[in-house]
């Protein structure tokens, strides 16, 4: 329902944020103020915009939460918001950082090494009451991964989709969209009548570069559904079967050590000590893995459906493609393949997606390119 006493101060990206978190709860705010978007409609939320007088003579009993999250624009607005004459009583801060990282002294060693960008600030948002290391371990809301001080860029590399979770927002295009042009890793799923790019029950996913786990995770826990988990990396592989022990999803998630191309093979492996999410096949790797196809997999484990594959593989999307076209032609699994690695990925993985099934539709997004076959 929407509230006629809550108002948010600051319109920009983590305004609506705010906005969507705040609906997805029950608390619909009634508008936003802001001193240069003024008398508009924010296009989003479809609230509008007042200004900073109207917020004054038209309000004068609500409650303003500041959604800004820089501390020197925190700080010019309660100044505004006092010249304006507005009991500071009446303001309150949307979940910041800040009170994160009171709550969760650990996340003091991300920020330290990272700042305070809009990714870690969004999702710092979000891991309010939410949020606990015990030792090596990460809980987030019910899930649990393995946790190392050492490498702490695990809260910016969980992505869009497990953000948008912990959010407790639907993944409608409003909401993943909102959440995708904060450049916050990627969105693999979307809940669109014109772009199905949802996980079902019993469903049977491939996650092309696992990593952690963390997609795996969601598809298995969140969603039901059966996933098989493709992570060539030695230490990377290792971390997912921890974050499988620790979600008891052993029934669930099968982890499986190797790549994914055209054809089986061994090949080098770069394992990036520092970016481990950006480890990838290359000349001049210093591991060497196994890498098979995704048509093979499903012929040796007689798979007699594949509903749905999911690739972040460094720009071998391309390789993966080639390789899975018998499954692409005969069970048309939706797909949803990262494209940020190579300018000409959009074109190329469209045509030879095409090649293998002419029945698929597209949709590109920021980072992304959904293939799906419409359902007779």
């Amino acid at each position: 329902m929407m509230s006629d006493k809550l108002v948010l101060y600051g319109a920009g990206r983590y305004g609506v944020f705010a906005a969507l978190v705040l609906s997805a709860a029950g608390n619909t705010p009634c508008c936003f103020c802001d001193k240069e978007h003024q008398d508009s409609i924010e296009p989003i939320t479809g609230l509008p915009i007042i200004s900073l007088q109207m917020l004054k003579s038209d309000y004068p009993d609500s409650e303003i939460v500041v959604t800004a999250f820089r501390q020197k624009i925190i700080d010019e607005i309660y100044a505004d918001l006092k010249a304006t004459g507005i009991d500071k009583n009446r303001i309150s801060q949307f979940y910041s950082l800040h009170d994160a990282v009171m709550q969760n002294p650990e996340l003091i060693n991300y920020i330290s090494r990272h700042g305070e960008s809009d990714s870690v600030t969004l999702l710092g948002s979000v891991l309010r009451d939410q949020l606990e290391i015990q030792g090596d371990v990460l809980k987030l809301k019910d899930l649990y991964f393995p946790y190392d001080k050492s490498f702490p860029t695990l809260f910016a590399e969980l992505g869009i989709t497990l953000l948008t979770y912990l959010s407790g927002l639907p993944y409608t295009r409003k909401n993943v969209g909102m959440v995708d042009c904060v450049n916050i890793s990627h969105a693999y799923i979307l809940e669109d009548a014109n772009c199905p790019m949802t996980i079902n029950r019993n469903d049977v996913v491939i996650d092309a570069g696992a990593w952690y786990g963390d997609f795996s995770l969601l598809a298995a826990k969140v969603f039901g559904a059966k996933v098989y988990a493709f992570e060539p990396s030695i230490a990377n592989h290792e971390k997912l079967l921890k974050t499988i022990a620790l979600n008891g999803c052993g029934d669930k998630i099968f982890a499986i050590k190797s790549g994914l191309g055209s054809c089986a093979a061994h090949l080098r492996f770069d394992n990036n000590p520092v970016h481990s999410d950006g480890s990838k096949i290359s000349d001049k790797g210093n591991e060497l893995i196994t890498v098979t196809t995704v048509d093979d997999f499903v012929a040796e484990n007689k798979l007699g459906c594949v509903d749905f594959i999911k690739s972040d593989i460094e720009g071998f999307e391309r390789e993966m493609i080639k390789g899975a076209a018998k499954t692409l032609r005969e069970l048309a699994p939706k797909l949803s393949l990262c494209t940020y690695h190579f300018p000409e990925d959009p074109t190329l993985l469209r045509i030879l997606i095409g090649k293998a099934n002419p029945a698929y539709k597209f949709e590109q997004r920021q980072n992304m390119l959904f293939a799906w076959v419409e359902k007779r």
